[in-house]
């Protein structure tokens, strides 16, 4: 499997709010109150899209010089970097199980008030990771 696609992305902003359209597949666009969030979302569709792709499918990526000569008044153009693994990983959850060192004074009070260790760390790790 390949692990990284890279394809340009057209970019535009309207009534506040920027939109994201992958340039060689029409269904693959997105949109965010920011560039980041437009980007951020379009990735996971390409996850969306291509989960289902055969390697052998994925189109080579436009040019992004004849892109720009293309683009509209307001638009520019970016190359997005997908990580497949990742965005894949979202498409279908699969829990991974962790062996962890922990002090024993908190182990022991956490079996007490019967914490859900798993619960506790998924949530501290999206917090960290800034991810949900």
């Amino acid at each position: 499997m390949k692990n990284d696609i890279l394809y340009p992305v057209v970019m535009s902003k309207e009534d506040g709010r920027y939109f994201a359209q992958c340039y060689d597949y029409e269904e693959i666009y997105a949109e965010g109150d920011t560039i980041e969030e437009a980007l951020k979302n379009i990735k996971e569709v390409f996850g969306l899209i291509f989960y289902d792709f055969e390697e052998d499918e994925y189109k080579k990526a436009s040019n992004i010089e004849d892109i720009m000569k293309e683009l509209k008044e307001g638009e520019f153009v970016v190359y997005v970097n997908v990580w497949l693994p990742y965005e894949f990983s979202k498409v279908k959850v699969v829990n991974t199980k962790k062996t962890l060192t922990i002090p024993n004074h908190l182990n022991m009070l956490g079996q007490y008030k019967n914490i859900n260790f798993s619960k506790i760390l998924t949530e501290a790790l999206e917090k960290e990771l800034n991810v949900k």
